[in-house]
């Protein structure tokens, strides 16, 4: 019995220690990742800016459009930290109110075309409006969308075209992302959702992330009464899905 209790309790550490370890190397991976993608952006900008210090006309409307897409790039990786510290304490919040998501859908493409066309991407949207009013935060789901956007851009080939739908529902309405990159890869798609995990596309190809987007996304959605999913395209390709639900905001 002794024996027993000892090589149970040893099993027990043994287990402890590795969880720790495992999370110490997560917090690092995580912490030199934030580092790297908050500093490629800063150090463009202020290069950039060196530049632009001479007045020239023609660098100053080459180089204005490339610093806004450099701080968005910023703002969204800052934005993701706090959205995680707060899922994290469990006080992701969404503020809903009768709206129609592909009102909210259009609002945030608008912001976001210009900077994907400077990037040589073309977005193809079908977007149709919602049978009525629908319980949402117009904002939440503006982010959650462009969130998925610039996820599609990021794996699609250069000069791809990344399309955009949405659509009224018998239960709600359907929103997808479709894009013709490498797909989900091996694996389990659920895990693309979890904090931190990287997929096999983005660690094969360096893409830049902190693996946080997706996982704030769902919880977004599901903050909604949602489902956020994703599966292989035929032919190529990824999909991201979204299902919100009709009813009566509180």
């Amino acid at each position: 019995l002794g024996l027993g209790l000892y090589t149970f309790g040893a099993l027990f550490a043994l287990r402890g220690w590795r969880r720790s370890r495992d999370a110490a190397r997560m917090q690092a991976d995580f912490t030199a990742a934030i580092s790297h993608e908050m500093k490629t952006p800063i150090a463009s900008v202020r290069a950039m800016a060196e530049m632009l210090q001479d007045g020239d006309p023609e660098l100053a409307e080459r180089y204005a459009p490339r610093i806004e897409g450099e701080m968005r790039r910023l703002g969204a990786t800052v934005r993701n930290v706090l959205d995680a510290a707060q899922i994290e304490r469990g006080a992701l919040a969404v503020a809903l109110r009768p709206a129609d998501p592909a009102a909210a859908m259009t609002a945030a493409l608008e912001g976001l075309q210009p900077e994907l066309a400077r990037r040589g991407f073309e977005v193809s949207v079908a977007i149709q409006p919602a049978a009525a009013l629908q319980p949402l935060d117009p904002d939440a789901l503006g982010g959650v969308l462009v969130n998925l956007v610039d996820n599609a851009a990021k794996f699609s080939p250069p000069e791809g075209t990344i399309v955009v739908e949405g659509e009224p529902v018998s239960d709600g309405y359907h929103i997808a992302v479709l894009d013709r990159g490498p797909g989900l890869g091996s694996g389990n798609p659920e895990r693309l959702f979890e904090r931190f995990y990287r997929g096999e596309a983005a660690r094969k190809g360096a893409v830049p992330g902190v693996g946080l987007g997706l996982h704030i996304a769902r919880q977004v959605i599901a903050a909604h009464g949602g489902t956020l999913r994703a599966r292989d395209r035929e032919g190529g390709g990824a999909a991201f899905e979204i299902d919100l639900p009709s009813g009566t905001p509180s």
